[in-house]
């Protein structure tokens, strides 16, 4: 998924491309769902190279203040997973992003969005800055979990390291951040 606003990359996919294609990080990265900017469902990711891996527009809706997009992304995900994606977007106000999941099963969450503007954490939000603008991310059903940011692939910015990212020998631009909540 990606955001676009007046030129700037709010949230967007992550990794190699171009003269990079088959590179480690291209096989073990950008083709993953963790570069994505869609949930990781008990440590899984969207099914790679599956034509039935699919996301179904539910509905659309719009009017001269907002547009609605609902979508089933649940054939994307391996088990019996139900995931309903809903955007909203607000003329002059910004993107709300609702994603609902449910299982058989209690299984754990991992939401990962990228952004290639400024990028600043402060306790559970995140502020992105792109000109003129600052857009704000928080995780409004768990309101006090901590996200981590990392900045590149190697290390995140408090020097701590990062298994998912340091495994990874990366050729692409490292001027992204990468935001991660963990439920």
């Amino acid at each position: 998924m990606s955001l676009i606003d007046n030129g700037h990359s709010l949230l967007c996919p992550t990794g190699s491309y171009g003269y990079a294609f088959g590179s480690q990080h291209h096989r073990e990265w950008t083709r993953t769902s963790r570069a994505r900017n869609v949930p990781l469902i008990a440590g899984e990711g969207q099914r790679l190279d599956d034509p039935d891996a699919t996301t179904q527009l539910l509905s659309h809706d719009h009017d001269d203040n907002a547009v609605v997009l609902r979508l089933d992304m649940s054939a994307a995900y391996a088990g019996d997973f139900r995931v309903i994606r809903t955007l909203v977007l607000l003329r002059e106000v910004g993107l709300v992003i609702l994603d609902e999941l449910s299982g058989e099963h209690p299984f754990t969450l991992e939401w990962n969005l990228h952004t290639a503007v400024a990028c600043t954490r402060q306790h559970s939000t995140f502020t992105l800055s792109a000109g003129q603008r600052d857009y704000r991310l928080r995780l409004e059903s768990h309101p006090q979990l901590m996200p981590a940011l990392q900045q590149g692939y190697g290390q995140h910015g408090d020097g701590e390291s990062n298994e998912e990212h340091d495994i990874i020998d990366s050729d692409a631009r490292q001027d992204v951040s990468h935001m991660t909540w963990r439920l």
